[in-house]
């Protein structure tokens, strides 16, 4: 499913960061619906309802958590688009995906909007984010330990489809959306291994008895350039035969202690 459009005021998004959900406008109550828009909408929807001075933002909404809940406006001459309305009591804010400036012009006395560029990915408060493929599965961390390594364990081979897994430990893990999408496998040794139920994403993996806030991450899950440094090479007395070794990396046949 297309991600979805929200238009709001720059001083109301910074007011929603604070909280937990993106307010409803006064369309939204007439119809106890959440108005959203298709992406080909967004300029013309930003002219009619908002003026420069309120220098409005566009959210751009994964719909996967409410995707059942959404309704269609068929289109008509005013509006030659569908229209979502989606039938839920807030919009969390978990559910947004990227935030957009918009950029103001008057053509021929008309007042415009072009879609500008996306906020960097990597938070103003220092957080570091990452994804999945498909996007519905967003988290974000404060910190990361001071080691990782490349694991060459055949259940991190079969996990990753790769060559080995990268995995690292962090801090200060939140989940921004999609933690429902998340599914597990557990292994017969009790670890757990994380994976998006949608897209099929390698998410994270865990010890036995570990929380899920507790996982180790996927390092190439970040979306953002994040202050790790590989390490080591672990397990590589069960590395695929056709894959070389770093000679620059110290090289463990099990764990770092082998």
């Amino acid at each position: 499913m297309e991600n979805l459009y929200r238009i709001i005021r720059q001083e109301a998004w910074h007011e929603v960061r604070k909280g937990q959900f993106i307010p409803r406008c006064g369309n939204d109550n007439n119809v106890d619906r959440i108005h959203l828009n298709v992406r080909e909408a967004v300029e013309h929807v930003a002219a009619l309802y908002f003026a420069p001075e309120e220098k409005p933002m566009v959210l751009e909404i994964s719909p996967l958590s409410f995707a059942a809940q959404l309704e269609w406006l068929e289109p008509d001459e005013h509006k030659p688009w569908r229209q979502p309305l989606a039938n839920i009591p807030q919009l969390p804010i978990e559910s947004v995906v990227n935030v957009y400036a918009l950029i103001h012009q008057e053509v021929d006395g008309q007042r415009t909007y072009k879609l500008g560029p996306a906020e960097p990915s990597q938070q103003s408060d220092g957080h570091y984010t990452g994804s999945c493929l498909c996007e519905g599965v967003r988290f974000s961390v404060a910190g990361f330990s001071s080691q990782a390594a490349n694991c060459h364990c055949s259940m991190c081979r079969k996990f990753h489809g790769a060559a080995f897994g990268t995995l690292v430990a962090v801090e200060g893990l939140r989940w921004l959306a999609g933690r429902e999408l998340l599914k597990e496998f557990t292994a017969p040794n009790g670890t757990v291994r994380s994976f998006c139920s949608c897209c099929g994403s390698s998410v994270g993996f865990r010890v036995k008895g570990a929380e899920l806030d507790e996982m180790e991450l996927a390092i190439a899950t970040f979306d953002s350039e994040i202050p790790v440094t590989i390490d080591a090479q672990i397990y590589t007395a069960y590395k695929a035969n056709w894959c070389v070794l770093d000679p620059d990396l110290p090289a463990f046949p099990d764990g770092r202690d082998s």
